[in-house]
């Protein structure tokens, strides 16, 4: 018996019910409604490394993936936005087991091959390394929905 395909009608739904399941659930996670976009999509590296993706939810329905921590870090070192990015750099370095700006250089240049920090990246970084980087948080709970 030949089975039904997938089309984008299905996908739809599938995540319009998604997002009604992570309204619904009070998860103490604290998503922001809008956590689920495609955004960044044209940031994601395509020339060095390929990035690694990681599933985070999966049913009959649908399945959510996230880009690898060492990805979203060298992409976030790219982006260097002051006051947007510099929690997120600093987690993203201890998860990944960085600790220096030469850590940090040689990860763009496997990821972005040819580019490096600009000076505001640079900058950035140095001061992120002068507050010191967090503890490794634990690993957080199986994500559930509903």
């Amino acid at each position: 018996m030949p089975t039904r395909r997938l089309e984008r009608e299905d996908l739809i739904a599938g995540l319009r019910e998604l997002v009604e399941r992570l309204k619904l659930s009070g998860d103490s996670a604290s998503i922001r409604i809008d956590w689920l976009n495609d955004n960044a999509t044209i940031f994601i590296p395509t020339l060095g490394k390929v990035p690694e993706w990681q599933p985070i939810y999966d049913d009959s329905h649908v399945s959510v993936w996230v880009l690898s921590a060492e990805a979203l870090l060298a992409m976030k070192l790219m982006a260097n936005r002051p006051g947007r990015d510099e929690d997120d750099i600093a987690a993203l370095m201890t998860i990944c087991g960085l600790a220096t700006i030469d850590d940090a250089d040689t990860l763009i240049d496997e990821y972005f091959p040819g580019d490096a920090l600009s000076d505001r990246g640079l900058r950035m970084l140095t001061g992120i390394l002068r507050q010191g980087l967090p503890e490794r948080s634990p690993e957080p709970a199986e994500f559930r929905i509903g």
